[in-house]
């Protein structure tokens, strides 16, 4: 049976929120207590701040795992890793469900004061910065790519009527495009 500490009869001593056995451990798990009892990653300096590190590496491997499955497929060695977008939920959702916890765990104290329409102030602020830098970033390098001609630019702009514009796009493209009668 544990009990917290603070809460056995002998009063207890530690951290609130701290499990202690109430019988003595063998003597073999008693090391194992202590090695694991170290492992508290609030008493780290990592632990000390808004963010739960962990949640963030998470959430990194999260977008490793988009990557692979996106760009390299099957013909990746890390498909092997990642699960090859297989599972009941992809990565985008784990992405998905980890942002929200960690914004949670961030935004919890201007709740707290503020209440959560100052919260969803902040959250949205940053949202629309992030939105403006996306269709920045997008046209300026969609721009830059047609301006310098490279070869991904002529297949990703499309013509006026979606056909390939030269003889040699016809040639490339030819088990895609028909001529229009």
């Amino acid at each position: 049976m544990l009990r917290r500490r603070g809460s056995a009869p002998n009063g207890g001593s530690g951290r609130p929120g701290r499990f202690r056995p109430v019988r003595k451990l063998p003597v073999r798990l008693q090391a194992v207590a202590r090695r694991v009892g170290g492992w508290d990653y609030r008493g780290t300096p990592e632990g000390a701040g808004k963010r739960d590190l962990r949640i963030d590496l998470l959430r990194g491997f999260c977008v490793f795992v988009m990557i692979v499955d996106h760009i390299g497929g099957e013909a990746s060695w890390l498909y092997v890793l990642t699960g090859g977008n297989q599972f009941i939920v992809s990565a985008a959702e784990g992405f998905v469900l980890l942002s929200g916890f960690s914004m949670g765990m961030v935004h919890h104290l201007t709740i707290r004061r503020s209440g959560v329409r100052a919260m969803l102030g902040k959250v949205f602020g940053r949202v629309w910065l992030l939105y403006l830098l996306t269709v920045t970033l997008t046209i300026t390098f969609a721009t830059v790519s047609s301006l310098l001609d490279t070869p991904w630019a002529a297949e990703a702009t499309p013509s006026a009527r979606g056909a390939p514009r030269s003889d040699a796009d016809r040639r490339s493209h030819s088990s895609r495009w028909t001529p229009r009668s």
